[in-house]
């Protein structure tokens, strides 16, 4: 199917597939979290995850390939700060609209490249702290301040955003 496309085309089309796939997914977590728990969301999440990464590993080079990594330890501490994005994204999605938790979602890019400074000692000149303020001036829209009506679940799709920045730095 794809054989017959250029490199650029099949590009354009796994991410539209993959930006899809993520639509959907954050779609069925708010659907079904209406009915089950967190917990169970989650885990049934993680079993399909699982079940199309294990039914995907012969194209990787096997399971044995698949799951071989030098970096154990890092890959360990992704794996459980990832189950941290994963309850923080569902509740957030649970119990915010969706327009809402993506507008804090959104953050992650701009913890980023505020938390390289310090971590990895890049320098940010004024063409870098302008296009952060003009980001951050799009939430201060979404949220303008002192307008109240503020949902607590906000800080879970806030800390998610900010494991998401950790993932991003290691």
């Amino acid at each position: 199917m794809l054989s017959g496309l250029s490199t650029t085309q099949k590009g354009i089309f796994l991410a539209i597939c993959g930006f899809s796939a993520f639509s959907v997914s954050d779609a069925s977590c708010k659907w079904l979290a209406q009915s089950y728990s967190v917990i169970a969301v989650i885990a049934y999440t993680s079993l399909f995850s699982v079940l199309c990464g294990l039914a995907l590993s012969p194209l990787l080079g096997g399971i044995g390939r698949t799951i071989k990594t030098p970096k154990l330890k890092f890959h360990t501490g992704r794996g459980i700060a990832n189950v941290f994005i994963a309850f923080l994204v569902v509740n957030a999605f649970a119990h915010l609209p969706l327009a809402t938790a993506y507008t804090v979602l959104f953050l992650t890019p701009f913890i980023v490249t505020l938390l390289a400074m310090p971590v990895h000692g890049e320098k940010g000149n004024l063409k870098s702290w302008l296009i952060i303020g003009a980001g951050f001036s799009g939430i201060l829209v979404a949220f303008p301040p002192g307008t109240g009506g503020y949902n607590i679940w906000i800080f879970a799709a806030f800390g998610a955003s900010c494991f998401v920045a950790l993932l991003g730095l290691l």
